[in-house]
């Protein structure tokens, strides 16, 4: 899957969960720029597992500090 293809479906789950206009880019900072709280944090990551056919575990919440990150981390796992 291309990546501006992730970054869309990842951006449509964020605005979604957190409810956010904001224009959301590689760059953005999920807590920082829009504030996510570790509830919102779940729903996202539910949410990323079941759109993207992948499983993350506890220990893989930090690569979803930023939208960047999390599409590099989408990438490169492996579907289930």
């Amino acid at each position: 899957m291309e990546r501006t293809e992730i970054i869309t479906k990842l951006a449509a789950i964020v605005r979604k969960v957190t409810k956010s206009t904001i224009e959301i880019r590689e760059e953005t900072r999920l807590i920082e720029d829009l504030g996510v709280d570790s509830l919102d944090l779940l729903e996202i990551v539910m949410a990323v597992e079941d759109m993207f056919k992948i499983k993350i575990t506890d220990q893989d919440f930090t690569h979803l500090a930023t939208v960047s990150a999390a599409v590099s981390y989408i990438q490169n796992k492996t579907p289930l």
